[in-house]
């Protein structure tokens, strides 16, 4: 500046480990921007009008295929940051090197729709006993006499107790009390939402929550083990609260099985949902 005696123009750079992906899902049928999807493409505009060497592609996820539907949603997203003075030889809707994406999440199809009701009935089915086997006289639990299957949790934002599965842990907690040198480990895992020792702390409260129930209801602490493992190892993308909600659950692990077989059903994400 002392030399030329006018303003050095620097040019931005990203510092650290850039997001690659970044993902948005319109409403069901629709190529309309929802105040969500608006509010994240002005935070994209930003971030590309600081750091104007970037490119972007604007994508379908898993390469589905550009039906008229998906071509008017690329359209309107880039007409969109066009307004908000994003240059239009930035923003390309194939795929190109060097630049972020903007996937656009498909819309979930009347088949997967069926898929993943027909899922979540087998789940209830398999999960649930007629509480007659499992409870007797004051409540108490009557311990199984064969195998049993049951599902992993989900929990509500921000909350570590539910009773949504009281029947589903009785379930567990014949087995248990029927197999004493059985071993399970129950993991506690969070949503990203909040900073990671919160999340730490809210997995492990989880955790503790239904361990504390099964002995409550006559299970032998030594059997079972718990385990935080917070925001990591999320099995659903980060996109809203409908995606996130996957991820604050408990999973059930089978350390060692008793004389009988304990099984886990996985939860069952949909596949615009579920991180490949």
């Amino acid at each position: 500046y002392q030399q030329i005696k006018q303003a050095i123009k620097l040019n931005p750079i990203v510092l650290g480990d850039l997001q690659a992906n970044y993902f948005v899902k319109f409403n069901q049928g629709s190529d309309k921007l929802s105040n969500e999807i608006i509010a994240d493409l002005k935070n994209m505009a930003k971030f590309l009008r600081i750091n104007d060497n970037l490119k972007l592609n604007i994508l379908i996820q898993d390469g589905s295929d550009d039906t008229d539907l998906n071509i008017r949603r690329k359209k309107a997203l880039k007409k969109y940051l066009i307004t908000k003075q994003i240059q239009p030889e930035r923003i390309f809707t194939t795929r190109q090197p060097n630049a972020i994406n903007l996937i656009i999440i498909p819309d979930v199809s009347e088949k997967q729709i069926a898929e993943n009701k027909n899922n979540e009935e087998q789940t209830t089915q398999k999960s649930q006993t007629d509480k007659t086997t499992v409870t007797g006289i004051n409540n108490k639990i009557i311990p199984a006499t064969g195998d049993i299957t049951i599902s992993n949790m989900t929990f509500d934002f921000d909350k570590y107790e539910t009773h949504q599965y009281d029947k589903q842990l009785d379930i567990l907690a014949s087995y248990l009390i029927a197999n004493p040198n059985a071993v399970i480990m129950i993991h506690g895992h969070t949503d990203s939402q909040g900073s990671e020792s919160y999340n730490d702390a809210l997995g492990l409260q989880r955790a503790k929550f239904v361990k504390d129930y099964l002995i409550s209801r006559g299970v032998l602490s030594k059997t079972i083990r718990i385990k935080t493992h917070g925001e990591h190892n999320p099995i659903a993308i980060d996109l809203n609260p409908e995606t996130r909600k996957y991820n604050r659950r408990v999973v059930f692990q089978v350390i060692k099985q008793g004389k009988n077989k304990l099984n886990i059903l996985p939860l069952e994400v949909p596949d615009a949902y579920r991180i490949k």
